[in-house]
């Protein structure tokens, strides 16, 4: 996976980190830079290339509501590295969907690809799809982290990336615990 590669070279450290891939320029302004006039004075050709609004990013992956872990069960759950804080993906132990708020709404994602188990029916690397996206989540857990005090994950990207290869990538943290009683 890509972005495993990434995190294994830069390990990203905890801090607001919302990016958009080169690719993230709409038709539209495709089209405007294809059409605008070369600079006089450099001769140079020049492109706008304009990130997705922060609207438009919000409204991509958007906020869960809490949700209480039930005995008997086991979940990760990861919320966003911003200022709120807000819970953005939820996976129940040994199960191969996963629960966002896509688009403003509560959404189901398959999983299709699952690498390194951190626990049982956790990865460190899964791959997940829907419609036309494809949702990259890499982890990086702390090791020393027991599933019944809870796995604390410092570290981790959500990749949303959709057909027309636009690309926004969210950093996260959060936690795999199980509830005995």
């Amino acid at each position: 996976m890509q972005i495993q590669t990434l995190i294994k070279t830069l390990m990203i450290p905890s801090a607001l980190l919302l990016v958009s891939a080169c690719n993230s320029v709409t038709s539209a302004e495709k089209n405007v830079a294809a059409t605008a006039p070369a600079p006089e004075s450099a001769g140079e050709e020049h492109h706008h290339v304009h990130p997705p609004s922060m609207e438009h990013r919000e409204t991509l992956l958007g906020a869960l509501p809490a949700e209480e872990l039930s005995i008997g069960s086991c979940k990760l759950f990861l919320w966003a590295i911003q200022d709120d804080r807000p819970l953005v993906f939820i996976q129940e132990g040994r199960s191969d969907t996963a629960v966002v708020n896509l688009r403003g709404q509560k959404t189901v994602l398959t999983r299709t690809a699952a690498e390194d188990p951190f626990a049982t029916g956790a990865y460190t690397a899964q791959t997940f799809q829907y419609q036309d996206l494809t949702i990259e989540v890499d982890l990086r857990p702390e090791a020393q982290s027991s599933v019944m005090d809870g796995i604390k994950i410092p570290h981790g990207l959500i990749a949303l990336s959709d057909a027309a290869g636009q690309q926004v990538i969210l950093s996260v943290t959060g936690l795999y615990g199980c509830r005995t009683r």
